[in-house]
């Protein structure tokens, strides 16, 4: 399915209207990425504001209309967006880079299991068994929360990366937030990571480097905010 890119906009537009739901988060600066409370580190998110909805439909959650997530399941990125904090000049660049249906910059895993819920994101690639893979080494699944129509992880996943333009960028201190849809198939995904200020010298847009785009990052880095849609994809849970 060939996703507009009319509707990632329409995602941050609702996203936007229902700000309150991704908590108060600060936006940070070059040289030290905001947590929602002053600290360093990858911004932290409220929890889901939940309420119950009469007939008029007073309260709840962003609408969904799914049930939780009960099985494992991969998404794969189908459109994507940077806003702030990301850096400007950064942003627009990897707007440009990751436009379209087939770029895919990034996959969220979820493992539904017994013991717990855990999920990762990181950049994949499809395999000889016509299942995705992780694209290097394998990303460690941090905890993951559950409720009816989204998820969400529980701490920051330490590192992952992003894969623009056939380049693998580090990211670390990777959060995300979902909301889905079509019984889990699809959804619509916030990620907040921090860039590392050792991958400045990593290229993209016509061979100018991030650093250059993003400009001083100090020891640690940049923060990057990415909106996106996601659709699953058949990937290698036994792997």
């Amino acid at each position: 399915m060939n996703t507009p890119r009319l509707a990632l906009f329409l995602a941050v537009a609702l996203l936007a209207c229902d700000a309150d739901r991704w908590g108060n988060l600060s936006p940070g600066t070059e040289t030290d990425p905001g947590t929602g409370d002053g600290g360093g580190g990858a911004a932290t998110m409220a929890p889901p504001v939940t309420g119950e909805g009469g007939d008029g439909g007073e309260g709840g959650a962003l609408p969904s209309g799914d049930a939780p997530c009960v099985a494992s399941s991969a998404f794969r990125a189908t459109g994507m967006s940077f806003t702030e904090p990301t850096p400007k000049d950064l942003a627009l660049a990897l707007n440009d880079a990751s436009y379209g249906y087939d770029a895919a910059p990034v996959t969220v895993v979820l493992r539904v299991a017994e013991e717990g819920t855990t999920l990762a994101a990181s950049a994949t690639e499809l395999g000889s068994d016509d299942l995705y893979a992780f694209l290097g080494d394998a990303p460690d699944f941090v905890g993951a929360s559950l409720w009816d129509g989204g998820f969400r992880s529980d701490t920051p996943q330490l590192s992952g990366s992003l894969r623009i333009e056939g380049v693998a960028i580090p990211l670390e201190n990777i959060t995300i937030e979902a909301t889905t849809s079509s019984d889990c198939s699809q959804g619509i995904f916030v990620m907040d990571a921090v860039l590392p200020s050792g991958a400045g010298d990593l290229q993209i847009a016509h061979e100018i480097s991030i650093a250059d785009l993003a400009g001083a990052g100090g020891s640690l880095g940049w923060q990057l905010r990415a909106l996106f849609t996601g659709e699953s994809i058949p990937f290698a849970f036994e792997n």
